[in-house]
């Protein structure tokens, strides 16, 4: 027995919503992270999964349980629970490279255009 298990249409429209804003992170993200996009990966076949599952039967079917935990859950809520894990670690991986990057280049007395990602030197061309 999932949560919100009445509501149907409530949780379709909840998935097809969070698809739709995983397609445009795939259009619109510039992460070189490989953990992010495996993360990516796994949280859009999770979501899919389920919505399918949702849309073809009615319903989503939770066969995993685990001694201890309270929780039954099926391998399309791994991946959506791992993939926000591993998005988590790659955006966080990123912005310790870039900060890193940074400082390097403030040491050397080089700034970088956020915005064009270019250096100083490159924007007095």
């Amino acid at each position: 027995m999932g949560i919100l298990r009445g509501d149907r249409l409530l949780l379709i429209t909840f998935a097809t919503v969070a698809l739709a804003v995983l397609v445009f992170i795939w259009f619109k993200a510039k992460s070189s992270s490989i953990w992010f996009w495996i993360g990516w990966g796994l949280l859009t076949g999770g979501t899919v999964g389920n919505l399918l599952d949702r849309l073809i039967y009615g319903y989503v079917t939770d066969m995993l349980q685990i001694s201890g935990y309270p929780a039954i859950f099926n391998v399309a809520d791994i991946g959506i629970r791992l993939g926000v894990i591993l998005m988590l670690i790659g955006y966080w991986r990123l912005s310790d490279i870039r900060s890193v990057r940074r400082g390097h280049e403030l040491e050397r007395g080089v700034t970088t255009d956020v915005v064009n990602n270019k250096t100083s030197s490159q924007l007095n061309q």
